[in-house]
């Protein structure tokens, strides 16, 4: 879990710097997430102590994949935040993300899943400014509740971030915002896969 808070903040300060053009930001709706997940670092560290990190990965792979089935994945978003409903959608994921960051790692489903249907750069962007926040409060919950394992990080681990980081902004400013939802759904449901897969495994 901790060298996941630290390539996440690496990765999304990669995602926030690397590119031409000024972050596309919704800061309002950041601030928010962030608040919401407050709590739920909280949880999360407490709840990793009593049950098995892996049942929880097969739980929130379930429920990622039911909820990508439930609703219709909006490939082609334009607002700034999403619409309708906003409020417990935003409340639903900062909890269920800051939960996830201290028991799991996986802090990004809920977010995504909320985010979806604003424009692809502002949601590109706002993921980032959330996942450096919620990496750098994940590492002080965890190192609070004596459950911080220190990642030994060594040069590769940037430089590939780096050169993901470069890579990733260009193909990005090549995609149609269509082919960003089919790829943001594909990656949701590869990561719901992947949980369960590697819990049961």
């Amino acid at each position: 879990m901790s060298i996941l808070a630290v390539a996440g903040v690496f990765t999304s300060t990669v995602t926030l710097t690397a590119g031409r053009e000024r972050p596309q930001v919704a800061g309002r709706e950041a601030t928010l997430l962030v608040l919401w997940a407050l709590p739920g670092l909280v949880f999360g560290a407490w709840l990793v102590t009593r049950v098995p990190a892996d049942a929880i990965r097969v739980a929130v792979g379930v429920l990622v994949l039911a909820a990508l089935a439930q609703r219709r994945f909006a490939p082609a978003g334009t607002g700034r935040v999403p619409p309708a409903r906003r409020p417990a959608s935003r409340a639903a994921a900062g909890l269920a993300s800051g939960t996830l960051s201290t028991s799991t790692g996986l802090s990004g489903p809920p977010l995504v899943l909320h985010l979806a249907s604003a424009a692809p750069r502002v949601m590109r962007d706002t993921l980032a400014v959330v996942f450096v926040v919620l990496g750098v409060l994940t590492t002080a919950t965890l190192l609070a509740a004596g459950e911080l394992t220190v990642p030994t990080v060594t040069v590769a681990l940037p430089v590939a971030v780096l050169a993901g980081g470069v890579l990733g902004h260009r193909i990005f400013d090549r995609l149609s915002p269509r082919a960003h939802g089919r790829i943001v759904t594909v990656l949701l449901v590869a990561s719901a896969v992947t949980a369960i897969g590697a819990a049961v495994g």
